[in-house]
Formats: structure tokens, sequence, C-alpha cells
């Protein structure tokens, strides 16, 4: 489990820094309604990828619930994993309705959605996530506390039994996951009508091709986030460690998911991440011409 823990770390780390450098250097990117909301979820899976599965490593590393680097992460660990997953499925869901109203009232909603306004949101995603948090962090609403019959770190009720987990899981994951199917039935019906009404014009096309990644990426993130919910929902005594295993380690792939997503369904970020290449290599043999 550790190793790949490593694997997916190392792989996340590479694929989602690139990915981020990529969007901020190229300005056609750059300037889309879409990319700050994209580059949130990249974000998201970047510190996962940095942080939380390091983190998971080493708990399998040591093995041992008296292990001390272990109980030191054991607050940091709960804190970074629900804040990382709450701000990258609220991005998720932004740009979806974005991309929802852009199909129902395009002008209205490039007038609402507007540069500042594409930034608080994104500051929103991660806010809130961390608003909901803190009463655990702090041990005034649950507490943030390691189980000790699976030596795994998350949020634990209190000493009056009261724990903020379920309202989190609700608020963050199921209300968000909701609203993205209603856009999705909103935006498939939008599209085939669009279809039916005669010839489609080229960013008509490549519209359709974002709102197709998109759906993929959410389908994905039901995927990979669904197992390891559902095997702690229903095996709570930790009866079957393999099925856990599994579970967790398909959840760790949503870290190399996105960002291969975003390359394969959309030109323009291919395109980026050859400029970026392109940069580098000019400036490497600037570098050996000078020495």
């Amino acid at each position: 489990m550790a190793g790949f823990a490593i694997l997916f770390s190392i792989l996340g780390f590479v694929f989602n820094l690139v990915t981020i450098t990529s969007l901020l250097f190229y300005r056609r990117v750059r300037q889309q309604v879409t990319t700050p909301f994209i580059l949130s979820v990249n974000f998201a899976d970047l510190i996962y990828s940095i942080f939380v599965l390091p983190m998971l490593a080493t708990r399998y590393f040591t093995r041992q619930s008296e292990s001390e680097v272990w109980s030191g992460l054991c607050k940091l660990f709960p804190t970074l994993f629900y804040l990382v997953l709450g701000a990258s499925i609220l991005s998720l869901m932004s740009v979806t309705i974005n991309r929802t109203c852009i199909l129902l009232f395009q002008e209205r909603t490039e007038k609402i959605f507007n540069g500042r306004m594409r930034i608080l949101i994104v500051v929103l995603c991660w806010i809130l996530p961390f608003a909901f948090l803190l009463p655990s962090i702090l041990g005034l609403y649950g507490k943030m506390d390691q189980k000790p019959y699976t030596q795994s770190c998350t949020i634990r009720p209190d000493v009056d039994g009261r724990s903020p987990k379920t309202l989190i899981y609700n608020i963050f994951i199921f209300v968000p996951c909701t609203i993205m199917i209603i856009c999705n039935i909103i935006i498939l019906v939008k599209v085939k009508v669009i279809a039916h009404s005669g010839t489609i014009s080229e960013n008509r096309k490549a519209e359709n091709i974002f709102i197709l990644m998109l759906f993929m990426v959410f389908l994905f993130f039901v995927l990979t986030l669904f197992p390891s919910w559902a095997v702690d929902h229903f095996d709570k005594c930790f009866q079957y460690p393999t099925i856990h295993a599994i579970a967790y380690m398909l959840n760790w792939t949503g870290v190399i998911i996105n960002p291969i997503i975003f390359m394969v369904t959309q030109r323009s970020y291919r395109e980026a991440v050859r400029g970026l290449f392109k940069r580098l290599f000019v400036r490497v043999q600037k570098k050996d011409n000078v020495i």
C-alpha cells in the first residue's frame, strides 16, 4: 500500500504541476472563463499528491497506531483530506453550473461570471470546506482523532458524541453531486435540441467536447470516490481489509485521471503543454550554448 501511495503521489505531482504551469503560461487558455475552476481542481489534486498521499505512505510504513510520526499528523491529515475533497467537488460543480448557464442564457452568464466573480467563487470553494472543518480542528464540534482499530485519522465524535462528518458529506459531496447530475441532464437535453435545430458550428463542437470533458471528470470522480465511501459505510468494523485497500487505491487514481482527461479532450490544453516544453527546451539550448 505504501508503494502505491508513493507511486500515485509522484505521478499526481508531475501530471498536475505540468497541467497547472502549462495553463498559466498559455494566454489563450488562461483567458478562458472556465480556466480558474479547472486550475482549482488541478491544485486540489496537487495538494493531495504532495501532502495527503505521502502521509498515507507514512502510515502504511509505520503500521503502528502508537507511531509518534503518524500521531503528529493525525490532525493535519483529515483537515487536508476533507479540504481538498470539498474544494475539488465545489470547483467542478461551479464550472458545470457555468456551462449550463451559458447554454441557457449566454449574455447574462458572461456578465455574471466576470473575472472578479470567477476568482471569488474559486476562493469560496476553498474557504467553505475549511470553515466547516474548523470546529472539529478546534475540538468544539467533533474532533480530528485516530481510530484505534484501523489506525486511520478522521473526524470522530467528541466527548458529547457529536460529529459533523455526516453533515460535511451531505453538503460537500451529495448536494454538489445532485446539482451536477441535474445540470448534466439539462445540458444533454439542450445539446440535443441544438443538434436537431440545424448545422453545428465549430464553436459549438468545441463547447460540446468541453461539456463531455466535464461529464467524464464527474463520472470518474464518482467511480473513484464511491467505492471507498461504500466500504467505509458498510464495513465499519474493518472485517474485509483487502476490499478497503482496493477501494482506497482506486480513490488515489483520481489525482492522475483528471489531468489525463483534460489533455485527451482539450486541444488547447495540449497546445499549452507543448508550448511549455518548447520554452523549456529553448532555455536549455541557450544555457548549453552559453556554456
